[in-house]
């Protein structure tokens, strides 16, 4: 977090606090995709290089927060995988 706070510019009051933990891997990856949408929006320096670009990142993120809200994660992984299942 400390690269996104140097380099993206990002407020450290924007970002979960350091050591955070989370009761279910969906509030991970809530706290991720708020984190990646907080980049997007303090980031100046090339992250889209287009309106259209960036318009693709945004509403990117902005599915993958509300499937991550709803819990619409699909759990997959290979049968050796340990930590997606």
């Amino acid at each position: 977090m400390t690269d996104m706070v140097r380099l993206a510019n990002i407020p450290r009051g924007i970002l979960p606090p350091k050591g955070s933990r989370y009761e279910t891997e969906d509030e991970r990856c809530t706290a991720l995709a708020d984190m990646h949408i907080a980049q997007l929006i303090f980031q100046h320096n090339g992250l889209a290089t287009s309106e259209d670009g960036c318009r693709n990142k945004y509403v990117a993120r902005q599915i993958f927060r509300r499937l991550t809200k709803q819990g619409q994660l699909p759990t997959f992984g290979f049968a050796e995988d340990n930590c997606s299942a």
